[in-house]
């Protein structure tokens, strides 16, 4: 990994990224100068692993720390043949404890998936299992030796979905007409933690800001009529003046459709 490579994850995610590159065997331990990223890498470049925190899932959840740690040695961090791997911790905020996920992945595999970091960062059904809550006990870890690993192939599955939704949308967002697949995301219409799945039917093509409304529920988009409803006031400005969004090439089967609607 060199530095324009570096760079160039820098370039998709500006001032919500920070990354550093550390001695080949120093601990893996990563002091933020803010909390105020979205993500942080920590990258080593004789092991050819990065280490990918959710900060910002972290201060949503009530953390005010500026130390990201890591249970392993880089020597003891096994990749899967995909090249990724999920580790899961708590860490402490004022009020109780709270679950994370981490990524491990080698830097082939990150320069493919760079463009979704956001999204393997989040819980999805692959998680099932794993504490969301400090309330959940079944999976308290005591030590960095007891501290579950799950191993999980899911960046295979979330690459190829992206790849066919935004090809079905041909490479822009449906509301904004993006073309800048940097910032081009495949969102899911039905969530996966609500029974959704890969398929392209599935998915629409948003831009980094479009897909973040839709998630919080800024917009609604009803594909029957694809017409942009229920829109916030704060978002009104962002959303085209006839309230349309582009149609994919694929027919959307009912159970989407009904689903937005």
């Amino acid at each position: 990994m060199d530095n324009k490579w570096l760079n160039n994850l820098y370039d998709i995610y500006a001032d919500k990224l920070t990354y550093c590159i550390r001695e080949p065997d120093a601990k893996i331990q990563y002091n933020l100068n803010s909390n105020q990223y979205d993500i942080a890498v920590y990258c080593n470049k004789k092991y050819k692993i990065a280490i990918v925190w959710d900060v910002k899932h972290r201060v949503q959840n009530g953390w005010k720390g500026t130390t990201l740690s890591f249970a392993k040695n880089w020597n003891e961090i096994v990749l899967s043949d995909d090249g990724l791997e999920y580790f899961y911790k708590h860490f402490n905020t004022t009020s109780k404890r709270k679950s994370e996920k981490i990524l491990a992945v080698s830097f082939d595999t990150l320069d493919k998936i760079k463009y979704d970091l956001y999204e393997y960062l989040k819980f999805d059904i692959d998680d099932i299992g794993i504490p969301k809550k400090s309330e959940d006990t079944a999976c308290v870890w005591t030590n960095a030796i007891n501290r579950e690993r799950i191993s999980t192939s899911t960046w295979k599955r979330n690459y190829k979905f992206r790849k066919a939704v935004l090809e079905n949308y041909n490479y822009k967002c449906a509301i904004c007409d993006c073309g800048e697949e940097k910032i081009l995301e495949a969102a899911h219409i039905i969530p996966v933690n609500s029974s959704g799945n890969d398929k392209v039917e599935n998915g629409i093509c948003l831009c980094r800001n479009h897909h973040r409304m839709f998630d919080e529920k800024l917009i609604e988009l009803n594909f029957e009529n694809h017409t942009i409803i229920n829109i916030g006031k704060s978002v009104e400005k962002y959303v085209n003046n006839d309230k349309t969004f582009t149609k994919g090439k694929h027919e959307r089967k009912k159970q989407y459709i009904k689903y937005c609607i």
